[in-house]
């Protein structure tokens, strides 16, 4: 992925902004077995771990009507006073962060401490998926919206499963360690949907307001429509050591923004690229009031992180302590939260090993 000063053409970034260029891959032709769509994704997922998906097509025109009223129901229910939306406290009601509503401010966004800018909301896909046994306490606000979720989330699992399938036949993975095999639909798991506001930042102000991090799961689709979202990116021409600057990810209308994610990656050795990533203002700029979606698919409850044996895998140097997604989830939240023994020791929680952030 490279900074590139010739893109600014792509939408809603203003033209002194260098835009990332990212890979544009067609959902339809991918799941045709197209060899272009096929490559193009290989790209992404060994060098950049991001890339745009499009959406523009018949057959995906139920997923995306889902969009606008997903965001809807965001403000919806992040409009709700504070007394409500901390009965439902994501650190009271589900100790794996899967269920609930977090405060702005709850999380670190550089070493001094600095608290981030923004609300979310954890919306278990067992729960909306009606999958397991798990209780599931929610708002009436998204009761009513079961439907609209249970679409948007089915459909995003399909979508999902041609990523996974085409990954798999890149790395050239034998059936019981294709990546289908460690994240099936039927399961339960840790996936959620995310729901997230972002506060308006005043022109000048240019902290990020969520911590430089990478994905805590396989993959992840993101929906918006403002910009803000910001990757590490290799500057054009850098020395093949790699100077990185952060670049703006311009949001396009019928596309989703998709990033690998930490799992996929320890399950490759780095292989696949687990990209770093934060949301702040447009240089300058400011920001106005943000909301956005990401739904984060994770591995199987049962799924342990270990490298897969594979020719692109196996012959890299490294290696890691197998671990479940469960715990490595908790650990990611240690440091999220600014416990200061993990924050000073463990950087490679927050990003994958690729940069302490600061």
């Amino acid at each position: 992925m490279l900074v590139d000063s010739s893109a600014s053409s792509l939408p809603t970034l203003p033209a002194d902004v260098q835009p990332a260029v990212l890979q544009e891959i067609n959902l339809a032709e991918l799941r045709n077995g197209s060899a272009s769509e096929q490559q193009k994704l290989s790209q992404a997922a060994l060098n950049d771990g991001f890339f745009y998906l499009d959406l523009r097509h018949p057959t995906t025109q139920l997923l995306l009507g889902q969009v606008d009223p997903t965001l809807q129901l965001s403000k919806l229910i992040f409009d709700h006073s504070a007394e409500i939306k901390n009965l439902f406290d994501v650190d009271k009601i589900s100790s794996l962060k899967t269920n609930g509503y977090k405060p702005k401010g709850r999380n670190i966004v550089n070493k001094d401490d600095a608290r981030d800018g923004f609300e979310s909301w954890a919306l278990p896909r067992n729960g909306i998926l009606k999958i397991g046994a798990d209780p599931f306490p929610r708002l009436p606000a998204v009761k009513e919206a079961q439907n609209t979720l249970h679409i948007l989330l089915e459909s995003l699992e399909d979508v999902a499963q041609t990523i996974f399938r085409s990954l798999s036949d890149l790395l050239g993975l034998a059936p019981e360690h294709r990546l289908e095999a460690f994240h099936e639909p039927d399961k339960p798991s840790t996936s959620i949907l995310r729901l997230l506001k972002y506060h308006a930042r005043a022109q000048g102000a240019s902290d990020p307001l969520i911590v430089p991090h990478t994905d805590l799961g396989s993959l992840t689709f993101l929906f918006s429509s403002t910009p803000g979202l910001q990757v590490l990116s290799t500057v054009a021409g850098a020395a093949p050591s790699g100077e990185e600057e952060w670049a703006y990810i311009a949001p396009k209308p019928g596309y989703t923004v998709v990033n690998l994610g930490d799992c996929v990656s320890m399950m490759t050795n780095g292989a696949l690229k687990s990209a770093v990533h934060r949301v702040g203002p447009l240089p300058g700029a400011g920001m106005p009031e943000r909301y956005s979606f990401a739904y984060l698919i994770r591995p199987n409850d049962d799924a342990v992180l270990r490298p897969l044996g594979s020719p692109l895998v196996s012959s890299r140097g490294g290696g890691m302590e197998p671990i479940t997604c469960a715990d490595w989830i908790t650990k990611k939240y240690k440091v999220l939260r600014g416990d200061d023994r993990m924050r000073r020791d463990d950087d490679q929680v927050m990003t994958g090993g690729r940069k302490a952030f600061v």
